[in-house]
């Protein structure tokens, strides 16, 4: 129940952050990482894509090794 209240939380986080991207006050890309982190910790299937990205980007390796998966 809890996972799952997490990964709303981050789905809305991310949609408000791209929409809220352009405005003068820079709140979107911090909903953005949020939600992304949110998501990474809580998804498997989010996590599994974060880590094919990361054979594109390495320094995003080292940071989800930071962030461990929940239970």
């Amino acid at each position: 129940m809890l996972k799952w209240i997490f990964i709303t939380t981050g789905v809305f986080s991310v949609f408000s952050g791209v929409l809220t991207f352009w405005l003068p006050v820079p709140i979107g890309l911090p909903l953005i990482l949020l939600g992304t982190a949110l998501l990474v910790r809580h998804s498997p299937r989010a996590r599994a894509l974060a880590w094919e990205l990361s054979a594109r980007i390495p320094g995003l390796r080292k940071i989800l090794k930071k962030i461990p998966p929940s239970e």
